[in-house]
């Protein structure tokens, strides 16, 4: 079997799309729109062009004729239709022919072939056209003159009215249709299909004439890219009162004409004046907003007279028909205005609820799926959500192994607080389990497991709290801007001694963790990093198995903040790309996010080449091989921390997680992914203890300096000398050192990051020594005082994590033996 190769499928693009056209309008009810029907192969090669099959198709019932659940009604009630059978022996150019009663001339005006589809499987759809040149007597009368791809998504399992922009030339004649249902390698199908095609219109319009989908746009929302790459987006915007909220767009990395950005949302209540806004790169288009006030899976729009019906779901625009949403004149050239829009307000009735909105970059159009030359223009069409919210909202927790409590241990059972104000939650993990984290979904309809209803959009949006930002007593304050709508807890209770689950989920790459190289004529030897305090090398010797991702997380390289990083790569084989990032907000992923005019802005802090530029901005050839990096540097606000870092080689791709399942795939290139730490430190280790007022607190020796629980300072990088009574003279027996960052996180781990280690402090002359090498980060030193073999009894510390034998809290504990901070101890 064979594929018609790329480099005729780019001529031919070349060609697309078609032009005026013939009106025709065909369906097999009867014959009287064509000669005949069969199939057809652009592969000369094919069984069934050398004679060996022969393929199945006929004038046959239609499949399907039930309601759509969208419209209300059948998308196609023909009672005939032609079937065919798609064919694994036939090459991705085999479909279903129609042979024409008339010619139709081709023009270079564009013009729509529309062709209603039913077939059972994903894949691209493909027209071609059958003909000849006028001019040329002697050529095939069909010879293959266009190849055009459906602008808009073919879904599977139902009757779609597939569009295919055509033009070309004038002077060829086209005689015959070829419907592909499967432009897609054959070479993986184990068995073939039916297919079913009929009614099909040439007009000039480019909508589709059934609508298979909730909010649908002018082209396929999966593949439908701008033809241009001076314009794009890189956020949404909206402003309510002097906040603004917004959403990041990557439109300058995906190309993508449709963004779907609705597991985000923008929050308001009703009543609320707003005012939306595009962050667009470009000049010369205008913007629009809409919002599906009644939520029934479309953005409703009429107009009259140039002008819009005031019932209508567009709720702002700068420029239609010389003027803008709020009856002003506005002008065609909005210049750097392009992305602004006017306000509006939140009806007053609204529901609480989530509603969709949409933003579009277009020419002069109100129409909510776009113009027909919205890609060629460089705009875009994005959807998020609009969470209304009222007065208050309600607080429920759903967890196993423990609870999300209020600070005062309130249960959050149908919990009603005021909206717009923190509110700071209680992680209580029982015996045996530790605060994981919580996730906390955000919205309304909280209890449905799925997120999204019937229509796509989303029920709630989710936000993560990790264990890491919880307190050491296990609370965490969310801030008011996230308390803008109904939440449900759901903490994550990690059994004891267990492994962190959080690393299955973070830090994504885009193929399996054993995925090898297998060419060799490429390898990674080794990466250099050097930074003021030194060098640092990263090896790929025991690499054996020449895997494309390597984890050597326990490599540490040392930077202060605004330190400048200078990379070197030792890499055999020729022109690859280079990527650095680092995880600054420690959430367990690497963002990719680009200034407008393509320079680093978020966690990948250098890249060698991309889309023709590097990451200072600078024009790069793609030629450029692993060992020409630019330096980079920490951002002088990041604090102090362990930060996962992550190298990777690839072609022409800032995903972090890899280029894979298309072409130039990771591994086929020789490319790596090879992950380590950054150890951004202070100029000084703060210290603290688990000291109570019964025991008293640490001091220094000799000086005698008090450490209280939380503050006091050490030189980095110095011995200290711990003395071994504290500064009521109570004897202290061991010292342990918790070193590093993150203490509250029970084992020191997240996301697969070792953030703390713990050690036991020797004792020499009276004293408990801390080495000059593990004061380089923060430290925790947890004692354990005047141990004689028996039980302490103390006095009452009210500030102490007081547990019974059970391990549950306890807030007023009366007299007897009690778990205070780790420890059995005699409460009298």
């Amino acid at each position: 079997m064979k594929n018609i190769s790329k480099s005729i499928m780019a001529a031919a693009l070349a060609l697309l799309p078609l032009g005026a056209m013939a009106e025709i309008n065909i369906d097999f009810e009867s014959n009287s729109g064509y000669k005949a029907v069969g199939l057809y192969d652009a592969w000369e090669k094919s069984p069934f062009r050398t004679g060996e099959l022969k393929g199945n198709f006929a004038i046959t019932a239609n499949p399907d004729t039930t309601t759509s659940e969208i419209t209300g009604n059948r998308p196609n009630p023909s009672a005939k239709v032609l079937g065919a059978q798609r064919s694994r022996f036939g090459s991705n150019f085999f479909g279903a022919r129609i042979d024409l009663n008339e010619v139709i001339p081709i023009s270079p005006t564009t013009q729509y072939v529309h062709v209603m589809i039913y077939k059972p499987y994903e894949g691209r759809t493909m027209l071609m056209g059958l003909g000849s040149r006028t001019e040329r007597l002697k050529q095939n009368p069909h010879a293959e003159q266009f190849w055009s791809m459906a602008k808009n998504t073919i879904l599977p399992g139902q009757w779609c009215d597939a569009v295919f922009p055509v033009r070309g030339a004038s002077g060829v004649n086209i005689r015959s249709l070829v419907v592909i249902p499967d432009c897609e390698s054959p070479h993986n199908r184990t068995e073939d299909f039916l297919f079913y095609v009929d009614n099909i219109v040439v007009n000039n319009d480019p909508q589709p004439r059934i609508v298979n989908e909730f909010y649908a746009i002018n082209g396929d929302k999966g593949s439908t890219a701008m033809n241009r790459s001076d314009r794009y987006t890189t956020s949404i915007k909206f402003k309510v009162g002097s906040t603004t909220q917004s959403i990041a767009v990557k439109q300058n990395s995906n190309h993508k004409l449709y963004q779907d950005l609705t597991d985000k949302a923008f929050f308001a209540k009703p009543g609320d004046t707003v005012t939306p806004s595009v962050t667009w790169t470009g000049t010369w288009m205008h913007a629009y907003c809409f919002v599906d006030w009644n939520r029934d899976g479309n953005f409703t729009v009429t107009t009259t007279d140039n002008n819009v019906d005031s019932n209508s779901e567009i709720v702002a625009y700068n420029y239609y028909k010389g003027k803008n949403s709020k009856g002003a004149s506005a002008t065609e050239n909005l210049g750097s205005s392009c992305g602004t829009l006017p306000s509006f307000t939140i009806p007053a009735g609204t529901q609480p609820g989530m509603y969709r909105i949409r933003y579009k970059i277009d020419w002069d159009d109100v129409t909510p799926n776009g113009h027909n030359e919205i890609a060629n223009n460089g705009g875009i069409i994005a959807d998020a959500m609009l969470c209304v919210y009222g007065p208050e909202v309600v607080l429920n927790d759903f967890q196993l192994n423990g609870e999300i409590l209020a600070a005062d241990r309130t249960k959050l059972s149908n919990h009603k607080v005021p909206a717009d104000a923190d509110f700071t939650i209680l992680s209580a993990p029982e015996k045996g389990f530790h605060n994981g984290g919580v996730t906390v979904k955000c919205g309304y309809n909280l209890s449905q497991e799925q997120q999204r209803d019937k229509f796509g959009n989303s029920n709630y949006i989710t936000f993560d709290i990790p264990a890491k930002n919880f307190s050491e007593e296990g609370t965490y304050t969310i801030p008011a801007k996230q308390m803008r709508a109904n939440l449900l807890f759901n903490g994550l209770m990690i059994e004891d001694g267990k492994d962190d689950p959080t690393e299955a989920t973070a830090y994504p790459i885009n193929f399996p963790n054993d995925t090898k190289i297998t060419r060799t004529d490429r390898r990674l030897n080794s990466f250099t990093l050097t930074t003021p305090d030194g060098a640092t090398q990263v090896s790929m010797d025991d690499n054996s198995d020449n895997l494309v991702y390597n984890k050597k997380t326990d490599i540490v390289v040392t930077a202060t903040p605004g330190a400048t990083i200078t990379p070197s790569v030792d890499y055999t084989g020729n022109a690859m790309h280079t990527y650095w990032y680092v995880d600054l907000n420690e959430d367990g992923q690497f963002s990719n996010t680009l200034n407008a005019n393509g320079t680093p802005a978020g966690e990948l802090l250098s890249y060698s080449h991309y889309s023709g530029k590097n990451s200072l901005g600078n024009d790069q050839a793609a030629s450029i091989r692993p060992d020409v990096n630019n330096p980079f540097k920490i951002p002088s606000t990041t604090a102090p921390g362990l930060y996962r870092a992550r190298f990777k080689i690839d072609w022409n791709n800032i995903d972090p997680a890899g280029q894979y399942g298309e072409s130039n795939n990771i591994d086929d290139n020789g490319g790596y992914i090879v992950d380590f730490m950054i150890h951004v430190y202070g100029s000084n280790c703060p210290i603290s203890t688990n000291a109570t007022n019964a025991t008293g607190n640490l001091a220094t020796s000799p000086a005698g300096t008090e450490i209280a629980p939380t503050g006091f300072t050490a030189t980095r990088g110095q011995d200290l000398a711990i003395a071994d009574s504290t500064t009521n003279n109570t004897p202290v027996s061991s010292i342990k050192i918790r070193s590093g960052y993150h203490f509250n996180l029970a084992n020191g781990r997240q996301y697969g990051n070792v953030y703390w280690t713990e050690a036991d402090l020797a004792k020499a002359n009276n004293a408990f020594i801390i080495p000059a090498e593990m004061l380089d980060r923060p430290a925790k030193l947890i004692a354990e005082w005047g141990k004689t073999g028996g039980l302490q009894q103390v006095e009452l510390d009210l500030n102490s994590a007081i547990h019974n034998l059970q391990g549950v809290r306890v807030n007023h504990p009366s007299t007897g033996l009690y778990i205070i901070n780790g420890q059995k101890i005699i409460i009298k």
